[in-house]
């Protein structure tokens, strides 16, 4: 990376360079991390939602595995949800990071004099996480209430099959 900069600006040496080579390196440095963490994430976010799709299958045997997961969801409190907070703060931290190493990477050679001050940090957006609409969370809920609509119309058969065939004294 230091001999392509030396190349690009057209200087012999690391001083003379209009950039910081340690920020540069930082951003690329947290480029890589973060697609490797995001891979590594999603790997593991994908064998929690195939473990929780099993759990709403069981709503079909068991009433309380579709209550579970259904009033999670509409709370906003289910993995989904979770996901999504953890995606949107994890944007955030990265395109942070980001910009305080752009400014490392702006600063020089030997620019260490220089510190941030207050109007830096004013002009950082502050993190403001929008949840997902109930829209959003209904495509992750159709199979538990599906599981408690067969509940309810099982229970009601039952129910009214056992009205039918009391005998009224």
């Amino acid at each position: 990376m230091k001999a392509d900069l030396l190349k690009k600006y057209g200087v012999d040496s690391e001083d003379k360079l209009p950039v910081s080579v340690a920020g540069l390196q930082m951003a690329a440095g947290e480029e890589y991390s973060t697609r490797v963490y995001q891979q590594h994430f999603a790997a593991l976010n994908a064998t929690y939602q195939r473990q929780n799709r099993l759990s709403d299958w069981a709503g079909l045997l068991n009433p309380y595995q579709a209550i579970r997961p259904l009033s999670m969801g509409l709370a906003g409190s289910d993995f989904a949800h979770y996901v999504h907070f953890q995606q949107a703060a994890e944007s955030y931290r990265y395109d942070l990071v980001q910009r305080l190493n752009g400014l490392q990477a702006s600063m020089g050679y030997g620019d260490k004099e220089r510190r941030l001050d207050a109007s830096t940090w004013r002009a950082v957006p502050v993190f403001m996480y929008q949840a997902p609409t109930l829209g959003w969370a209904w495509p992750h809920l159709f199979l538990p209430m599906a599981a408690l609509l067969l509940w309810a119309g099982l229970l009601s058969w039952i129910g009214l099959r056992l009205i039918a065939t009391t005998p009224v004294a």
